[in-house]
């Protein structure tokens, strides 16, 4: 997984000559974080709020449904807990294990898509590290690192946890009650999840 990204990243610098890519205002691209909800224009700003939520409670809603009430999420947690075990069963394991790879990659080219709807932008290098931010929250969550034990409830409860850690930091550094840079954010959430991890 981490060769796959670390290629995908310099294959995205090569193509994009190492520089931002501008998104045509005229190509109707940047519509997604502009609009209207239901006929309701919204006011800038507004949108680009709404759109990323709604996105996040129907993924939500829909991977919920998916791992605690289908087949498919028992599979799963059957291959993360033993894999071994889940191919003596007679499950297919492989095709289980594509089909989560595949659903995390749609997943995270439509937080691309939305990411660059809203900063008019493509930048190769936009976001590096939110791959460690989202472990951490998933791991904050309750899941184990080692598979077999996951919900979907408690890692939106780490990602919620997480953010408001974070937002708190934010807002007490900008009253001066507390002097970080931003560059603490990501030793305190590297400790965060190292702490977590001993815990589990």
């Amino acid at each position: 997984t981490l060769a796959t990204l670390l290629a995908a990243r310099g294959m995205a610098l090569i193509l994009a000559n190492n520089a931002s890519v501008s998104v045509d205002s005229a190509a109707g691209f940047a519509s997604i974080s502009l609009g209207s909800v239901f006929s309701i224009p919204l006011p800038d700003g507004a949108f680009s709020v709404t759109i990323p939520l709604l996105v996040m409670l129907f993924a939500y809603a829909i991977g919920s449904v998916a791992l605690n009430y289908t087949r498919f999420g028992r599979h799963v947690l059957a291959v993360g807990g033993n894999e071994e075990a889940t191919r003596l069963m007679g499950l297919p394991v492989a095709r289980i294990k594509i089909s989560v790879y595949a659903i995390n990659g749609a997943l995270a080219a439509l937080a691309g898509v939305i990411l660059a709807a809203l900063t008019f932008t493509g930048l190769p290098t936009e976001r590096i590290g939110w791959e460690l931010s989202a472990i951490a929250a998933v791991v904050v969550g309750g899941t184990l690192l080692t598979g077999g034990m996951g919900s979907v409830g408690a890692t939106l409860v780490g990602v919620l946890l997480l953010g408001l850690i974070f937002n708190i930091l934010n807002f007490e550094n900008g009253r001066g009650l507390v002097s970080l840079s931003a560059y603490w954010q990501s030793v305190i959430r590297g400790l965060f999840l190292l702490v977590v991890i001993i815990l589990q």
